[in-house]
């Protein structure tokens, strides 16, 4: 049985994995984009008609954003600090 060389596995895994997480932070990316857009249409209904339900959705909605621009920045860090 032949050994395999270690060291170019584990860089050819080390870049499949930078990929993977540069892949998932993109999907992140993406799911805080369709965020800030619900927050967006929550805020342009007028004011008076703003329901309940309305403001409800809206404090959700910027503590999920403000959730996934921290796990954004902490992914992104971690890729910086790997290079």
């Amino acid at each position: 049985m032949k050994k395999s060389n270690n060291f170019a596995g584990k860089q050819l895994n080390n870049a499949g994995m930078k990929n993977m997480n540069m892949t998932f932070i993109e999907i992140i990316k993406k799911r805080l984009d369709r965020k800030i857009q619900q927050l967006t249409e929550i805020e342009l209904k007028p004011e008076g008609l703003a329901t309940a339900v309305d403001k409800r959705k809206f404090i959700e909605i910027k503590a999920t954003i403000q959730e996934l621009e921290t796990v954004v920045d902490l992914a992104e860090s971690m890729l910086e600090e790997e290079k």
